[in-house]
């Protein structure tokens, strides 16, 4: 028993580490919960593999064999359930570290080293799955520079599929606009295949509709998100309709109303939400900084709260 304990202790403390190394991520941003996982499973597993060892009576040394039976088996079972995924979960990690300001630069710089090692092992199509679901939590955090930096190193259609590509350009589509590249976000959606997949061609439209009232097309762009507020809705996707609305609403000059729709995004999807009004610049963009001193919050730190840790000039 002495040499099973031994083992599970030995795991314990290496598991944390173990799951980092492979994960390609810093052990100090597992939370709590993360970490105890495999702590608690590592130590479990060698005790009582290692007790049932000696208990058995494998070996001349009972706690040579605990030891060793436990440690051994302690180890394969960490290993394989560290590898599940190991890429994905270890980027997805990196990812959501990088809003908060005091982990941004150790996160971006521990991201970029996970997908670059993701890049060499995974093939094309594996890596293209990892690279679209950090996408996600980036774009969340308002880090356009970042998600278009993951976005590139994605292969093309030829590689990695129509329906992995339709995602990618989709995705491009939404970061381009919001860096301020228009022209690269309309040659984003038109490389993709339409009608796509429903659940990616509701953000086509959408993207569409943004991409025609910044450049003036205030009516086909009504005609697209018209008053639908469907509270069934998914939250971004429901902004995303006001903040349109409020655009083409205070391209006409009714700012009453378009304030009304600013209100909306807040409601639907908090005040950091209103970053995405506020680039790129349309005409709605100066009075969604007025909504956001009205509620008492400088734009600079909306944009800290979503993870861009940027002042906006004045």
């Amino acid at each position: 028993m002495t040499g099973a304990a031994l083992a599970g202790m030995v795991l314990a403390l290496a598991a944390g580490f173990v799951r980092a190394s492979l994960w390609h991520a810093p052990v100090s941003f597992f939370s709590y919960a993360m970490a105890l996982r495999p702590i608690l499973g590592s130590f479990v597993t060698a005790f009582v593999f290692g007790s049932a060892a000696a208990l058995l009576g494998f070996g001349a040394n009972p706690d040579a064999t605990g030891l060793a039976v436990g440690g051994a088996v302690g180890l394969f079972f960490l290993f394989i359930s560290s590898r599940r995924d190991r890429f994905l979960r270890g980027a997805m990690l990196c990812a959501f570290r990088l809003a908060n300001d005091e982990t941004r630069a150790q996160a971006q710089v521990a991201l970029r080293e996970n997908l670059r090692v993701a890049k060499k092992k995974l093939s094309p199509t594996e890596y293209a799955r990892v690279a679209l679901m950090v996408t996600n939590p980036l774009t969340a955090v308002s880090a356009w520079d970042d998600a278009a930096e993951v976005l590139d190193s994605i292969e093309g259609a030829d590689v990695i599929g129509s329906a992995r590509s339709s995602q990618r350009g989709q995705a491009l589509a939404t970061v381009s606009l919001h860096r301020g590249d228009l022209e690269g976000a309309r040659e984003a959606l038109a490389s993709v295949p339409r009608p796509a997949e429903e659940a990616i061609e509701r953000w086509l439209v959408t993207t569409e509709a943004l991409l025609d009232v910044l450049c003036g097309g205030v009516e086909k762009a009504l005609s697209v998100v018209g008053e639908r507020d469907d509270p069934e809705m998914e939250p971004g996707l429901r902004a995303s309709y006001a903040i349109v609305r409020a655009h083409a609403l205070a391209c006409r000059g009714d700012d009453s109303q378009a304030q009304r729709e600013l209100r909306r995004v807040v409601e639907v999807a908090g005040l950091a939400a209103l970053e995405r009004a506020v680039h790129p610049v349309g005409p709605a963009t100066d009075l969604a900084r007025e909504l956001c001193v009205q509620e008492g919050v400088a734009f600079q730190e909306v944009r800290r709260e979503t993870g861009t840790g940027e002042r906006e000039e004045e």
